[in-house]
């Protein structure tokens, strides 16, 4: 074989391993970048869920608070207002 023949091979074998790193790294940081962007959207989404969800606060105090007036009367009433006392206190609205 002769010299250029040799060097040939070894320039492409070069110019082959290049492209290949190239690739996996562009390939790496374009999974690093998602990856980063869709834990910023999670959160992001769960604040504005929070937010949301405070919104309903001022009415779910308001309707949780127990009437001596007027008990509930049925088994559906007391489980509406077992279930409401529950929403109220997932979504951390108010005392107890």
């Amino acid at each position: 074989m002769n010299v250029r023949t040799q060097t040939g091979a070894l320039t492409a074998r070069w110019s082959i391993l290049m492209v290949l790193t190239v690739a996996i790294l562009v390939g790496g940081a374009g999974i690093y970048y998602t990856t980063i962007v869709q834990r910023q959207t999670i959160k992001r989404t769960e604040q504005l869920q929070r937010q949301s969800d405070q919104r309903w606060c001022p009415l779910l105090i308001l309707a949780d608070r127990p009437n001596p007036a007027r008990p509930p009367q049925t088994p559906d009433e007391v489980e509406a207002r077992r279930v409401l006392h529950q929403l109220r206190l997932n979504l951390r609205c108010g005392d107890n």
